[in-house]
């Protein structure tokens, strides 16, 4: 196994996730015998990954083998929309970020409202109070890396002609150390996005896990949408307008009552007002509450 996964860094290659289907193999047994497994993938170059190139794997009907057939799929990306707000777990190497994360919640005691609405509003101010601290503070990391590496070249160009002298020494040690902070930034940033936890802070493997992102982004994107009436939709504005359509009719009155959903919903959302209670509630007011 370890012999694999070093033949796999090493020809810079990912996993390509089925987007139809996922077991690949059968034992075609009854019941409890039945055995399915995950065996045939395909393997891609993360370099298509970099490209304007879509790649997805469909897993096709059973024909005369206990395998399934693959099929692998390669067309245009969709485009997608702008990213969501997401805590970095690099902004941790900051050791002003709690301080800050203290003051910034401190700050918005003065809001009123219930106590859903006064969290809700005290989470916006401060993913906002985070995107300004992010954008003027801890900053763009690989702009600050081209920045200090830029820096680094420089100085190094001045020590083949000039030699080094104290100020030069020192202020390149300064660069080295904040290149070091940079690199271990980027290194969790990449860790992060891919989500490969089994691989420990350290490793300055940044180009795996930027493999490994562009990899998950490319088996996240939905290329292909079927309407109720059994029509594949395979363009951005086609999709969205489906997905639309599909949960408007769930949501509103008659679709929950066609689909039986509102028994299903009432089912998830949890009990917290007894019926001694909720007659209490239902009472109208006397002269001694008014």
């Amino acid at each position: 196994m370890l012999e694999f996964r070093n033949f796999v860094q090493k020809l810079d290659v990912v996993g390509c996730k089925p987007s139809k289907g996922w077991f690949t193999w059968t034992n075609r047994r009854m019941g409890f015998s039945n055995i399915v497994e995950r065996l045939d993938k395909f393997l891609i170059s993360s370099y298509w990954l970099k490209e304007d190139i879509q790649v997805s794997t469909k897993t096709l009907p059973y024909s005369v083998s206990d395998h399934f057939p693959v099929q692998l799929e390669i067309g245009s990306k969709i485009q997608g929309g702008s990213d969501y707000f997401k805590f970095q777990n690099m902004w941790w190497r900051d050791a002003s970020i709690r301080e800050n994360m203290e003051k910034w919640w401190s700050q918005c005691n003065h809001m009123r409202g219930t106590p859903s609405f006064y969290f809700i509003k005290k989470i916006a101010y401060i993913k906002n109070q985070l995107r300004i601290w992010n954008r003027e503070v801890f900053k763009n990391i690989f702009s600050e890396k081209e920045r200090i590496e830029a820096e680094l070249e420089a100085l190094n160009l001045i020590f083949l002609v000039e030699g080094m002298n104290q100020d030069d020494y020192i202020h390149e040690k300064e660069l080295i150390s904040m290149l070091s902070e940079i690199l271990t930034r980027e290194e969790i940033y990449w860790k992060d996005k891919a989500r490969e936890m089994w691989i420990k802070e350290g490793d300055k493997n940044t180009k795996f896990f930027h493999a490994s992102v562009k990899a998950r982004r490319a088996q996240n994107q939905i290329n292909e949408i079927v309407s109720k009436d059994r029509v594949p939709h395979r363009d951005r504005d086609s999709i969205g307008l489906v997905a639309v359509a599909y949960f408007k009719k769930i949501l509103n009155v008659d679709g929950l009552r066609e689909e039986h959903y509102a028994d299903k919903l009432l089912e998830a959302i949890p009990r917290l007002v007894s019926d001694e209670d909720n007659q209490m509630l239902m009472e109208p007011f006397t002269k001694v509450e008014v």
